[in-house]
């Protein structure tokens, strides 16, 4: 498989994340960036205490572990945290 194959599953499979986490959280797509954020960063770091203080769950980790955990590898997270911009 070659990269280019491997980013477009990357993307198809968080395409699927972002429509899961829509309906479950019956919210528009305005919050795609925030929960992508959130998505990535808990599959990345496996800290689910971090990542509900980024988000701003303080003293509440169950939103986070409800919406966010699982959704993602660590593999997806690493090539999405490592995409840059072209020139």
């Amino acid at each position: 498989m070659g990269a280019c194959q491997a980013r477009f599953g990357i993307w198809r499979r968080s395409l699927k994340s972002y429509q899961r986490i829509i309906e479950a959280t019956k919210k528009d797509a305005g919050n795609v960036m925030r929960h992508t954020f959130a998505t990535m960063h808990y599959a990345m770091h496996k800290n689910l205490a971090l990542t509900a203080a980024e988000m701003g769950h303080y003293g509440n980790v169950n939103t986070t572990l409800k919406h966010y955990m699982g959704l993602n590898s660590q593999r997806d997270a690493e090539v999405f945290w490592a995409l840059r911009p072209t020139a």
